[in-house]
């Protein structure tokens, strides 16, 4: 009997490689879970320090008033950790999923904004722990409010953790902007004078954003609107380095 030839088209063949790096995905993160959830006593201890550090007369534990608070703080610390330990490993899945579609200069293109990203996640958590929160904590707790006379004996677990993740990630994402920026630019590369033009528009419209978001306090809204701002004009400098770099290839090339 011949063999028959079995001829695989491009969309199975895409098909293929995409059901498979899904199910790599999907286990390296169910292995770095389990390994991050049997050290979480060691990833909390390495938040809580930052604590202990910022308030030193209090006593070195954490207040937890259910049952299961530890537990969930445990879990939210690990998925954390987890997604900060993968990110370069789903990077490298998506890169070699897209890479054998694309350019020479394309692919110098996309090695510069993974490096870079991977390096801004680093040091954007490395900057949060040390810095940022060490900081914001000295800022609301020595505030006159209700909530600083009971987190200057003990904390709650729960909060702490908490805020340190929801933090964490906001300055995550920032850290993310100028990169995403970039792709977006490569991807459909506008000229530079329109977002000028709308550019005003924009800040309008993230004032509105901000007002919608925390309605009642007004310098909330202007801290809100502030960080838009800022998020907006780093991605436009950016842009502007971007197009800049792109004139230089297509000045070479020619």
């Amino acid at each position: 009997m011949q063999k028959q030839n079995t001829i695989i088209t491009p969309i199975q063949q895409f098909m293929q490689e995409l059901f498979w790096k899904s199910i790599y995905t999907f286990l390296s993160l169910a292995l770095c879970f389990c390994i991050c959830f049997r050290y979480a006593d060691v990833f909390l201890f390495h938040h809580a320090v930052v604590c202990f550090k910022v308030l030193p007369n209090i006593i070195p534990s954490f207040l937890t008033l259910d049952v299961t608070e530890a537990l969930q703080s445990m879990i939210l610390i690990s998925i954390y950790i987890c997604s900060m330990c993968l990110f370069p490993i789903i990077y490298y899945f998506i890169l070699t999923f897209i890479l054998p579609s694309c350019f020479e200069t394309e692919i110098q293109y996309i090695y510069i904004v993974s490096i870079g990203s991977i390096l801004s996640s680093i040091f954007a958590y490395v900057v949060t722990m040390h810095l940022l929160v060490p900081n914001v904590i000295h800022f609301f707790l020595y505030l006159d409010t209700n909530m600083a006379p009971t987190w200057h004996h003990v904390p709650r677990l729960i909060h702490y953790i908490s805020f340190i993740i929801t933090f964490s990630i906001a300055m995550q994402i920032v850290s993310q902007l100028p990169w995403i920026s970039l792709i977006l630019y490569k991807i459909w590369p506008f000229p530079i004078q329109v977002f000028n033009t709308i550019r005003k528009y924009i800040h309008v419209g993230a004032l509105c954003l901000s007002a919608f978001l925390c309605p009642p306090d007004l310098y909330v809204q202007l801290y809100l609107w502030v960080v838009f701002v800022v998020c907006i004009e780093i991605m436009y400098v950016c842009i502007c380095i971007a197009s800049m770099y792109v004139k230089r290839l297509t000045k070479g090339d020619d």
